[in-house]
C-alpha cells in the first residue's frame, strides 16, 4: 500500500524533496552512517556492509530485513551516480 510522499524543504537551496513515508526510516539510517560507502581511489564500490553492521550493533539499532534491502538499493543507486561523474 502506497502513501503520499511527505514534502521536505531545504531552506539553504529552496528545493523541495519528496520522501515516501515508508522510506523515511531507511533514509534517516543512511544519512547517519559514517563511512557508509567503500572506495577504490575515485571509484565507489558500493555499501560497506561491515561498517553498516558495526554501526547498527554499536548504536543498538535493530536491523529489519526489509529496511536493509532498501538500504542496499540506496547504496547501489548512489554508487552508480557517483561513478558516472567525471
Amino acid at each position: 500500500m502506497s502513501q503520499n510522499p511527505e514534502a521536505t524543504t531545504n531552506d539553504d537551496i529552496g528545493e523541495t524533496i519528496e520522501v515516501w513515508q515508508e522510506h523515511a526510516d531507511v533514509l534517516e539510517w543512511w544519512l547517519t552512517i559514517p563511512a557508509f560507502l567503500r572506495w577504490n581511489g575515485f571509484c565507489c564500490l558500493g555499501m560497506d556492509v561491515c561498517q553498516v553492521k558495526a554501526d547498527a550493533e554499536l548504536s543498538g539499532r535493530g536491523i529489519n530485513p526489509d529496511d536493509y534491502q532498501k538500504l542496499k538499493s540506496i547504496a547501489s543507486v548512489m554508487a552508480e551516480e557517483l561513478n558516472q561523474r567525471e
